[in-house]
């Protein structure tokens, strides 16, 4: 989160400096698909928290689905709107996978939190 500013911010000088000018008109996009950054990272930091709870069927599933709507909103939103169509599936999805991990984190400290208080047990 702290560096998306920042690399919204540096962004035309460092893509001119790794991939040079010719590679200027993509600081629009770049700069739009920072917020997935957030969505990617705490994919990847929740991911071990799901295989360390025994929820590997659970994470697959996730990701898996996560897999099909990316590749559903690619094949309806790049023909149409082409670099744009694919930052907003892209925002999309990492929206969805990143609330998805959010409803089972709750899940899972609902039932740690019950079981520590003796329900259901």
């Amino acid at each position: 989160v702290v560096a998306m500013p920042v690399g919204y911010v540096l962004a035309p000088v460092v893509i001119r400096l790794v991939a040079g000018q010719a590679f200027l008109p993509s600081i629009g996009l770049f700069r739009w698909l920072l917020p997935a950054a957030v969505g990617a990272t705490f994919s990847a930091m929740m991911s071990s928290q799901w295989i360390g709870r025994r929820m590997l069927w659970h994470a697959s599933a996730l990701t898996i689905v996560t897999g099909v709507i990316s590749v559903g909103f690619d094949l309806v939103l790049i023909p149409r709107y082409g670099t744009q169509g694919a930052v907003v599936s892209t925002l999309v999805t990492y929206g969805i996978a990143t609330l998805a991990s959010a409803a089972m984190a709750i899940w899972v400290d609902r039932q740690v939190s019950a079981l520590e208080h003796g329900v259901g047990s």
